[in-house]
């Protein structure tokens, strides 16, 4: 009887544990998603900075040359620089764009999994038990 009454509550609750999974999913994917962007910033403005930093030391190389042909060259390098900096740049921004929008897409196809999956995909349910079925893909058609 108990067993019938476990099933019972937990086929009707299985609606508010999908809202508990998705809930999870999508922080973890929030974390995730910040963690990466973190990475990405940091190498890409280390980078960058870097960059501005040797376009600043040939600009004062430019300047301190009395040779013109010396000074363009040095302002050459500065200007190659200049571009390669702002490649991190925007790179950087391209990589937070894609960043965003693989996160909408892995909580869309989270959202739509979860509101495919059933109760039996998840549980074995028997006359005397009720258990977990494991090492089964739940997020990706719930079937093995």
């Amino acid at each position: 009887m108990l067993k019938k009454i476990a099933k019972l509550l937990i086929s009707m609750l299985w609606p508010e544990i999908k809202k508990f999974l998705a809930k999870y999913i999508k922080e973890f994917l929030h974390w995730l998603e910040k963690k990466l962007k973190d990475v990405f910033t940091k190498r890409n403005d280390r980078n960058a900075q870097e960059a501005e930093s040797l376009a600043e030391q040939a600009n004062q190389n430019a300047e301190q040359t009395a040779n013109p042909a010396e000074a363009e060259k040095w302002k050459a390098i500065s200007a190659v620089w200049h571009e390669v900096a702002e490649k991190f740049r925007k790179e950087n921004e391209f990589l937070q764009r894609e960043l965003d929008s693989i996160r909408a897409e892995a909580e869309a196809k989270t959202q739509d999994n979860l509101k495919a999956l059933e109760f039996y995909d998840a549980f074995e349910v028997s006359s005397d038990d009720i258990r977990v079925i494991e090492n089964r893909p739940l997020l990706d058609g719930g079937k093995p």
